[in-house]
């Protein structure tokens, strides 16, 4: 069985490094292997940089830049429509790459993320153009651990439904928010399932070594904020945890855990740092590059959620930082500032089967700094309820660990389940 796994992972500009979507690769990574050991599987990605992985690794630069870009790209959508066979004419482009790409494997598979939307108009062209052209092929194609929107002009909306109605199988990650961008024909929902992130089950690695990093006997906290996360939003959780500190009757300790960094420290690192550091009266430890890259044990993103695992509560913007939390049993309080992370950041939570742990996704728009700080006291006294309720609600959720091995065996191992 040969897979070929589109995913946005490797390094970007800046060579920064998206610990959430390596996680969800990772995890399917380990699906295929366990369940087809002899399979080939090769990474279509935006660099090499996973030689640790039995894999094979292709750049995907099919991606349109400026109008001409945009333009180039329309003309091969037309004529891929027409017939495979003018995609002759476009043999020495990169549509005739990734096209004989596709066609030396038996799978696509999407691994997810929450970029088919107008806001990334790019992945749209990139995503439309790779589903097509493996329909062309005959190859069955997937896609996991998606968020779907918001779509908000036509151009976008029909690029959504070339997807939508080419693809086999689109698993969403939450159950409201994506469903509702989605037309209401047969022709496209039959298409669709559920189920939690394509990270929720990733591999605990309870033998990691992270000595010295993560202090016991310490209430630890873990912060995963992100960059572009508004003045607001970094001044609103500076007060509620200067509140925490002063009230807790804890020993507290922070922990800055970044989710997209670069070997320089910037990135989420950089923003956080120059926010909380020297302004709370507690340690505060920043997870650097070096502690993350330079582990013997693991990947950067094995690395990110064992270390999450040893919080004793997390506070997070970061999608993966909620997913790494709630899937160890560490509660969270997710904050968001707009519909686009509230989607993602409710879309986590509701999963969980406890109101007490839904009471935890925060839209900052209507709690004041102040009222953050009562959210994170309440979080912090009830700290052994909350497990409870997560233990409980995450022994519910072992359903869906099968999810995606089934889905992939349906397709291609052999299976009917």
């Amino acid at each position: 069985m040969k897979v070929l796994i589109l995913a946005d992972v490797g390094q970007g500009g800046n060579s920064w490094y998206h610990i959430g979507d390596e996680a969800m690769f990772l995890r399917n990574y380990n699906v295929i292997k366990k369940n087809c050991p002899n399979s080939q599987i090769t990474l279509l990605s935006r660099s090499k940089s996973h030689q640790g992985l039995d894999i094979k690794e292709e750049i995907n630069d099919l991606f349109p830049r400026g109008c001409v870009g945009r333009l180039i790209l329309f003309i091969s959508l037309c004529a891929q429509f027409l017939s495979y066979h003018t995609l002759h004419l476009f043999l020495k482009s990169k549509v005739g790459e990734i096209t004989r790409l596709i066609n030396r494997h038996d799978l696509l598979l999407i691994s997810g993320g929450g970029n088919l939307n107008s806001l990334f108009p790019a992945y749209l062209y990139n995503r439309a153009t790779i589903v097509l052209l493996a329909r062309m092929l005959g190859k069955p194609a997937i896609a996991t651990g998606q968020t779907i929107g918001p779509i908000s002009n036509l151009a976008d909306a029909l690029l959504m439904r070339i997807i939508l109605r080419h693809i086999d199988r689109l698993v969403l990650r939450d159950r409201k928010f994506s469903i509702s961008t989605i037309p209401k024909s047969n022709q496209y929902r039959n298409r669709i399932s559920f189920s939690v992130d394509d990270a929720y089950f990733l591999e605990y690695m309870s033998d990691l070594d992270i000595s010295g990093v993560v202090t016991m006997g310490t209430f630890n906290i873990g912060i995963s904020l992100r960059d572009w996360d508004s003045d607001d939003l970094y001044a609103k959780v500076l007060l509620a945890l200067n509140h925490l500190v002063k009230n807790s009757g804890k020993k507290l300790k922070i922990y800055l855990i970044p989710h997209i960094f670069d070997k320089n420290n910037r990135c989420d690192l950089e923003k956080m740092r120059n926010i909380f550091v020297g302004k709370i009266d507690c340690e505060i430890v920043p997870i650097t590059y070096q502690i993350i890259s330079e582990s013997p044990s693991g990947r950067s993103e094995e690395v990110v959620h064992a270390l999450t695992g040893l919080m004793n509560i997390v506070i997070s913007s970061r999608y993966h930082g909620i997913i790494f939390a709630l899937s160890q049993n560490i509660p969270a309080v997710g904050v968001y500032e707009n519909d686009y992370y509230r989607a993602k950041t409710e879309g986590a939570f509701d999963w969980i089967n406890s109101d007490t742990i839904k009471k935890l996704s925060i839209d900052l728009n209507r709690f004041s700094g102040d009222g953050l700080s009562i959210v994170f006291l309440w979080a912090l006294r009830n700290i052994d309820l909350l497990k409870k309720e997560l233990v409980r609600s995450n022994k519910e959720l072992l359903v869906h660990k099968e999810d995606i091995p089934n889905l992939l065996k349906a397709l291609c191992f052999g299976s009917k389940k």
